[in-house]
């Protein structure tokens, strides 16, 4: 009984690891997060390039740029990451609400002493107070490079 449900546990993973198309956005990440799970970084960091080369997904674009920056990120490769945010963020005027990762984009800035770069992404989410209250906690969290 263990083993037959193994066998089927281990064939639905294989279904959506590599055969259910992709067709929304969450599927893409949900793809890329099984890929990661495995040890296949190389293949998740390609599925991501690919679907921002190719994608129908044109609405998502910047959510994919951002994706791929998240992944530079996990792999400490702050420069091609803040690439990434960059073209995400870059003239982004609607509202958004807060995610705690947000941090993590200052930090890649910080952390290629990009102050200047890391002051204007700030700024950027400072103007989010106004939607989402919780990006105070980036301007409490960051005073220190707003002076």
């Amino acid at each position: 009984m263990r083993f037959t449900f193994g066998v089927i546990f281990i064939i639905i993973f294989i279904y959506f690891l590599y055969f259910k198309p992709i067709k929304t956005f969450d599927n893409l990440v949900m793809r890329g997060g099984y890929l990661r799970l495995i040890g296949m970084r190389k293949k998740e960091l390609n599925l991501y390039l690919a679907f921002l080369e190719n994608s129908h997904f044109t609405d998502r674009k910047r959510d994919i740029e951002y994706t791929i920056g998240m992944f530079y990120v996990k792999e400490k490769e702050y420069e091609k990451a803040i690439i990434y945010f960059k073209k995400a963020f870059m003239n982004y005027e609607e509202n958004y609400y807060y995610n705690p990762d947000f941090s993590l984009i200052i930090e890649s800035y910080l952390k290629c002493n990009k102050i200047e770069d890391a002051k204007k992404a700030l700024a950027f989410f400072m103007r989010q107070k106004a939607f989402d209250k919780r990006f105070s906690k980036l301007e409490k969290r960051y005073s220190h490079i707003l002076r």
